[in-house]
């Protein structure tokens, strides 16, 4: 039997490509709607973008998650939003019923009684872990490259520098990192896995799920339940907010439509994070900083080595030495690095300078939303904050 593993060891490339190919034109893969590849277009960012591809995060961590049963579950703790867990439990239902009536096959390991082995995971949690390794990897960099951070001025102009080639594949703001492929769509409270297989291992999805007796019945009760399947982890089960089974168990919360779904359960990443975009500079600043700065000088013929101090801030006093316009700025600067967009540097500065305009008259925060509303949805763009008024009116209407 072939091996379709993507890790066998002593295979070109090539070989693996062309594995690689076979898994996905499997028959018994082809013809099912729900079966979706979450690698590709817009799917891409399912469950972590709002429709205007702003990157969100839920509001239901404390009120709009469920837990899954004890008998439905592997993982501890295991939850999602309250109507996919809904869904999830008449799903498996579904399986139970036609378990007892010998309808499907009771020996498969994974499609007869339905366990899930991983759920809803917070984003925060996640971001801050992914931080953290982030700051231990800048901080190595510049210690490899001799470079001593003296005070702020100078952390901010390395890690600038440092982002300029690194952030598109390696974001560092919280925005940024939910639309990166780093942020799993586990954080969306809307997927479950059932299986705890190695996605790299296409061999046994092939053996597992594809082959398996119950494989078209599976896809079948996953979409009459509103779920879509993951093409390539076809364990995963990702909740479709577009369907009408699925909307119909959002509709016993209140969300009786997708759009309403979006308002009760998200709200966009940017609207927390910036409040704690200086706090989180300084912590990183700290724990990058060396406690002393030792220099090499000549005088008069001789080395001389000297020792100072770093410099040391509390947040109130970073406030006092660099004004809001500074973080709003170097905030601007690090999404466009994060983003692919198509703005030029003009385009980039103009769009800045009425921004710092909206933050004088109305406020920071006014002015990081309606960055992330301009930077997120291709418009055309003009550089003008009048320019800038008349989108968001038209935005607003189109809602």
């Amino acid at each position: 039997m072939a091996n379709y593993s993507e890790d066998a060891k002593g295979e070109s490339l090539v070989e693996l490509f062309y594995k690689k190919i076979i898994y996905n034109n499997d028959s018994k893969t082809e013809g099912y709607g729900n079966l979706t590849d979450f690698n590709f277009g817009e799917k891409l960012l399912y469950g972590r973008v709002t429709p205007r591809f702003i990157p969100m995060e839920g509001t239901f961590m404390r009120t709009g998650t469920k837990g899954i049963s004890n008998t439905q579950a592997q993982q501890k703790n295991a939850q999602v939003i309250n109507f996919v867990a809904d869904a999830f439990k008449g799903l498996s239902q579904q399986f139970q019923t036609h378990v007892l009536s010998n309808q499907i096959d009771t020996r498969d390991p994974y499609l007869s009684s339905l366990k899930v082995f991983k759920s809803y995971e917070n984003p925060q949690t996640l971001y801050q872990a992914y931080q953290k390794d982030y700051t231990i990897g800048v901080g190595q960099s510049l210690r490899g490259a001799d470079i001593q951070i003296e005070n702020f001025k100078q952390f901010i102009q390395e890690l600038m520098g440092a982002l300029e080639g690194s952030a598109r594949t390696f974001p560092f703001t919280y925005p940024g990192y939910i639309k990166s492929r780093h942020c799993p769509i586990s954080v969306s409270g809307l997927s479950l896995e059932i299986a705890d297989l190695d996605p790299n291992n296409d061999q046994e999805k092939i053996e597992k799920f594809i082959q398996s007796n119950n494989w078209e019945f599976y896809l079948n009760a996953c979409r009459s339940y509103g779920f879509m399947v993951d093409r390539h982890i076809p364990w995963r089960l990702v909740a479709d907010i577009g369907s009408s089974p699925m909307i119909e168990y959002a509709a016993q919360y209140g969300a009786t439509s997708t759009s309403r779904v979006f308002l009760r359960y998200y709200t966009s990443a940017h609207l927390s994070y910036y409040n704690s975009f200086k706090s989180r500079l300084l912590i990183m600043y700290n724990r990058i900083k060396p406690t002393y700065i030792t220099k090499m000088e000549e005088c008069q013929g001789t080395t001389i080595s000297t020792t100072t101090e770093s410099a040391n801030y509390t947040l109130p006093y970073l406030s006092l030495a660099y004004p809001e316009e500074f973080f709003l700025e170097t905030y601007f600067r690090i999404r466009f690095m994060e983003e692919e967009s198509q703005f030029s540097e003009n385009e980039k500065n103009l769009m800045i300078d009425d921004l710092l305009e909206i933050s004088l008259f109305q406020s920071a925060a006014q002015a990081v939303d309606q960055f992330e509303q301009i930077l997120n949805k291709p418009f055309d763009y003009r550089g003008s904050l009048s320019y800038i008024i008349k989108r968001n009116k038209l935005l607003q209407a189109m809602e």
